[in-house]
């Protein structure tokens, strides 16, 4: 136990380096939450110092699977642009009808398309 707690005082004396951090953005759920999370990082932007604003790892399901993809798609350094992008994705998606009925109805959709709705309008929408 005493040898120890020499040790231990020992690399205390030592002279510390600091390693590089890496900090990662983790963002759950998806629904229509996921377009309440660009304010939310724009107001942890506003928030924490520039060198923790600086995710080098994001990760998202569903919904906020987008959100990791705009904000993966930019480099270091560009966070508010890239919370800029998802705000103006999740206003334009607000905007555009991104599912169609199919002109058959739900039942024959069902037999005859495998779902209820045309997601074509989602297809074109998105890049």
């Amino acid at each position: 136990m005493k040898n120890l707690a020499l040790l231990m005082g020992a690399l205390a004396l030592l002279p510390s380096t600091q390693a590089a951090k890496c900090y990662g953005l983790v963002l759950g759920s998806g629904d229509e939450t996921a377009a309440y999370q660009a304010g939310v990082i724009s107001s942890l932007l506003a928030k924490l110092p520039p060198a923790e604003a600086q995710w080098s790892k994001v990760s998202g399901v569903a919904g906020s699977a987008v959100n990791a993809v705009l904000m993966g798609s930019r480099p270091l350094g560009q966070e508010q642009q890239a919370a800029a992008d998802m705000k103006q994705f999740w206003l334009d998606a607000s905007k555009t009808p991104l599912y169609e009925d199919w002109w058959m109805g739900p039942w024959g959709a069902l037999y005859l398309k495998g779902g209820i709705y045309d997601p074509a309008p989602l297809a074109d929408f998105l890049p």
